[in-house]
């Protein structure tokens, strides 16, 4: 099997593949993580092409599947419900289908107690996610898997199909828009007041500026941030973000300017 369309940040690549090792699955190709132009050019020898990133690499498998016939499947490495439908989709395609119901049981079991104490930490959290199209839509479960909720989110480049599944996906009431400039993001935290932000370095000193909680969803904080092991290195991060101590020293400072 090939995977086309994840990139390694920080090491994702080195959690997912032992997960498809597991299962008895051979890694031939990543397309472009880690890789190199002699793993590359052996991709066409796949029974599968399993495609991670939604929107830079559609045309790719497109292409693949034309000249050497080699299915593809979409999938969300991300969290415990995307990745458990992951595994369970290839597992379906390669016969493997009780192994891997083993793998994420066994899985499942060894993130689960510390994922439910962060969603009681998280009660009641709101977050405004703003990344690249897949992001903004692989994000929304995962925080909700952690206990977070959705309240607006936003691309720069999506399309109408990423719309679509953000829109599945978030609540009714959510506020989802379109390539937002720095000043309506500024009107649109400012407004919102969510407990965290979610968005890339560009943004990161705006939400820092206005006293927001921010983690970095394009390059990561201290990943790596798939599968089931990444979703607790990705609360533990969500965590240190919402309840650093210099937002209070930033908003009792606020206080004091106002009286």
């Amino acid at each position: 099997m090939n995977i086309i369309g994840d990139y390694n940040i920080q090491g994702d690549l080195w959690i997912i593949k032992p997960l498809f090792d597991r299962m008895g699955i051979r890694i031939l190709s990543t397309f472009t993580g880690n890789s190199s132009i002699d793993d590359i050019a052996q991709a066409h020898r796949a029974k599968l092409n399993l495609m991670h990133c939604q929107r830079s690499t559609p045309y790719i498998c497109k292409l693949i599947e034309e000249k050497y016939g080699i299915p593809h499947i979409r999938a969300s490495l991300f969290g415990i419900e995307q990745t458990s439908k992951a595994l369970r989709d290839v597992a379906a395609f390669f016969g493997l289908e009780d192994k891997a119901e083993e793998i994420i049981a066994d899985e499942v079991s060894k993130v689960a107690p510390k994922i439910e104490e962060y969603r009681e930490k998280f009660e009641g959290k709101r977050i405004f996610i703003y990344q690249g199209a897949p992001r903004a839509w692989h994000w929304v479960r995962m925080f909700r898997e952690i206990g977070i909720e959705t309240i607006a989110a936003a691309t720069t480049f999506g399309h109408e199909e990423d719309y679509a599944k953000i829109c599945e996906r978030v609540k009714d009431g959510t506020i989802v828009i379109d390539n937002p400039n720095s000043i309506e993001l500024e009107e649109m935290l400012t407004e919102l007041k969510p407990d965290i932000f979610i968005s890339g370095l560009k943004e990161k000193y705006l939400a820092y500026k206005l006293g927001i909680p921010f983690i970095n969803g394009h390059s990561y904080e201290k990943g790596p941030y798939a599968v089931y092991s990444g979703l607790l290195n990705f609360a533990r991060d969500v965590e240190k973000s919402i309840f650093a101590p210099v937002w209070g020293m930033i908003r009792r400072g606020d206080a004091k300017r106002n009286d």
